[in-house]
């Protein structure tokens, strides 16, 4: 499947939806895959209120946001159970919310019981800041963030062994924080080899990892988005985030 390819959809978000979902089972029949193995998140961050509240009643139920102050403003605190999200009929407890973007060590206190997990640790200091905010309670589940692109522009662990092993290492001590598996962004170009290649040496470090220390609940690869998920199914993901291909253009936030 060509980069680019998306489904031609103007009908609304279950439509689009359904749409994407079916390019992805053709994803996976391509290698031989369950459908089932891939989830879909999408991706609501600076789209507006309404929108997400279609999403939600369209049944999709994985959401993730790059900002705090965007995510606080959106959803209810995960332990309020069933609390209603924007008066969708959906309660809070059957959704999963996860922060995607860079959270910096300051804010950790305010994104604490907003999310069912983060996406994006690459940093010591803010998972020692996130620590406290969980022990005693449920352990946050976490992906760690690899930089397999190389860019200075992204954030995520530099693709080499001392930090990928030592910042496990220091997850590790901690009970409060769950490591699930691992996460990256593809370069943003038409070289289908190179965004390949990303994607293979993020799997490659899911298996690494998994091998080195054992991990009963290592099961997440998430790559892929609007321009490149097919690739990224096709190189072993688990997880997509999907924007801009489920909502439509992004607004300036989520009024």
């Amino acid at each position: 499947m060509k980069r680019n390819e998306s489904p031609a959809s103007d009908t609304g978000i279950r439509e689009r939806y359904a749409a994407l979902r079916a390019l992805v089972d053709r994803a996976c029949d391509r290698t031989g895959r369950e459908s089932s193995s891939v989830q879909i998140m999408a991706v609501s961050k600076q789209q507006p209120l309404e929108k997400v509240r279609e999403a939600l009643q369209a049944g999709i139920r994985i959401f993730g946001e790059n900002r705090v102050q965007e995510l606080v403003q959106k959803w209810p605190d995960a332990g309020q159970g069933e609390v209603d999200c924007l008066d969708s009929g959906v309660h809070r407890n059957a959704v999963h919310v996860s922060l995607i973007g860079h959270l910096q060590r300051n804010k950790a206190s305010r994104v604490a019981g907003y999310i069912d997990r983060i996406e994006s640790l690459d940093n010591e200091r803010t998972v020692d800041a996130l620590v406290p905010r969980y022990s005693g309670s449920r352990p946050l589940d976490a992906l760690i963030q690899i930089n397999t692109s190389g860019e200075q522009s992204k954030y995520g662990l530099p693709d080499e062994e001392k930090a990928v092993f030592g910042f496990m290492d220091h997850i590790l001590q901690y009970d409060s924080i769950r490591p699930r598996g691992v996460m990256t962004i593809a370069p943003f170009v038409n070289d289908e080899q190179a965004i390949r290649q990303c994607f293979r040496t993020l799997y490659s470090w899911h298996e690494r990892i998994a091998s080195r220390y054992g991990l009963s609940d290592w099961d997440t690869v998430s790559m892929g988005m609007s321009g490149d998920f097919a690739i990224a199914i096709e190189e072993g993901s688990t997880e997509i985030r999907i924007g801009t291909q489920l909502f439509g253009p992004r607004t300036s936030g989520p009024g």
